[in-house]
């Protein structure tokens, strides 16, 4: 298998992507056979493309500022996984309409999106917002009462090789069957 799978581009590719017509009620009562049969959709669900990659690191740059400003401001930072599901799923569904994409996202695209902006959105908010400015704090003496700062060069540095870091841990992983209750 690829690093990167095609992305359905057909009505018809993407009506094998769809979500199931099986409850998650009657998805547990199946067995492993049935279950195979039925509920899995194999290696060709494209989960980890260039489409999904590219969405999930625009929507990522965004998020991560708008995350730094909000910590800085009130000490908060937003969870930026589902604020990426909706505006990915809000500006993807614009571009099927206006004809710059062809198809929507699949599900399974889309998690890859989300994981992916995710991981770059909470890149900023755990560390400018919590682990800088506490070694700033914890840095002020009375001979520098502006404690130690740190150079723009290394926090940018810091930032962005955290980034890959948890990107890596969001490639294609194995379909599972879902446990039962």
């Amino acid at each position: 298998m690829p690093l990167f799978q095609k992305a359905p581009a057909t009505p018809e590719e993407m009506d094998r992507h769809r979500p199931l017509d099986l409850s998650p009620e009657e998805v547990s009562e199946l067995d492993e056979g049935a279950w195979y049969a039925r509920a899995y959709r194999g290696d060709e669900t494209p989960q980890l493309t260039v489409r999904a990659i590219v969405m999930g690191a625009a929507l990522g740059f965004v998020l991560a500022f708008t995350n730094l400003y909000l910590g800085l401001k009130i000490g908060w930072h937003i969870g930026v996984a589902i604020t990426a599901c909706l505006l990915s799923f809000a500006i993807w569904g614009s571009f099927v309409r206006l004809g710059v994409a062809r198809t929507p996202m699949t599900i399974l695209e889309n998690n890859c999106m989300q994981s992916t902006a995710s991981a770059a959105g909470f890149s900023t908010g755990s560390t400018m917002v919590s682990a800088i400015p506490a070694l700033l704090m914890l840095s002020a003496s009375a001979e520098r009462p502006g404690g130690e700062h740190l150079p723009w060069p290394v926090l940018a540095a810091w930032t962005f090789f955290l980034g890959p870091g948890a990107w890596s841990r969001c490639g294609p992983t194995p379909r599972a069957r879902p446990s039962r209750p």
